[in-house]
């Protein structure tokens, strides 16, 4: 299970490192994985799922949306100086979108009759959906209140930073 686990930790970081290459952005990524991982966790043991062979391979797909979707707020954050009702109308919306389809796609395998598709579907959608509530209503939130306050101060007052004005000029 280490041989496994352990080129999938690093992985994951090293793509939150890449992406943000700070610290607190990179902890944020990874807090928002753990939650995820967390709540799936939850439910399964609520709902009485087990752990098979096919619905591990859920593993690296919900990892894969966890850092993607943390990576495209956390950037939509940081163009837009986190302005959370910008960011959430852009970015978070389509985020939404993106997770809802491939949570409806995924619970639709709910219904297979083999029940190794079955817990696969379950699982992907529990977690892909996961993923995506936190990125969009959690995450934003934490970097809001963990970003330094000459970044998203301003954002939150309603101050727009200063467009380059080209035209016309020489």
């Amino acid at each position: 299970m280490w041989q496994v686990v352990t080129p999938m930790v690093v992985l994951v970081l090293a793509s939150l490192w890449f992406a943000f290459r700070r610290s607190t952005e990179i902890l944020l990524g990874s807090a928002a994985l753990l939650l995820s991982g967390l709540v799936l966790l939850t439910v399964m043991a609520v709902a009485g799922w087990s752990w098979n062979l096919l619905n591990l391979m859920a593993v690296p797909l919900i990892l894969g949306t966890g850092v993607d979707y943390s990576i495209f707020m956390q950037l939509a954050l940081r163009r837009h100086g986190g302005d959370l009702v910008l960011v959430r109308r852009s970015i978070g919306r389509a985020l939404l979108l993106c997770g809802g389809t491939a949570v409806a796609g995924f619970s639709s395998l709910a219904w297979s009759s083999n029940p190794g598709m079955a817990s696969l579907g379950k699982v992907c959608a529990v977690g892909i959906g996961a993923n995506m509530i936190i990125s969009v209503f959690l995450l934003p939130a934490w970097w809001v209140a963990l970003s330094p306050k000459s970044n998203s101060a301003g954002a939150r007052a309603g101050v727009q930073s200063p467009k380059l004005e080209v035209a016309g000029r020489i």
